[in-house]
């Protein structure tokens, strides 16, 4: 006995009459993670770049102060 086991994705019809394949669980479930990582990873860096630059002015600041007595 065989078991017919076709891996092919479903098809699906677009707005404009094309045929497309559906997005499958595994694509929904990736891109579900990978917002939230890529998100994080923007904060992330806006961060580091903000407090940088604030360790930089204090540190500009404080050696102007130093000159300065």
């Amino acid at each position: 006995m065989r078991h017919n086991h076709d891996h092919r994705q479903p098809l699906e019809e677009s707005s404009n009459g094309a045929v497309k394949p559906a997005r499958g669980i595994q694509t929904k479930l990736v891109l579900a993670f990978m917002l939230p990582i890529a998100c994080i990873v923007f904060l992330g860096v806006v961060s580091y770049v903000k407090a940088s630059n604030e360790i930089i002015r204090n540190y500009e600041d404080s050696l102007m102060q130093t000159i300065q007595i």
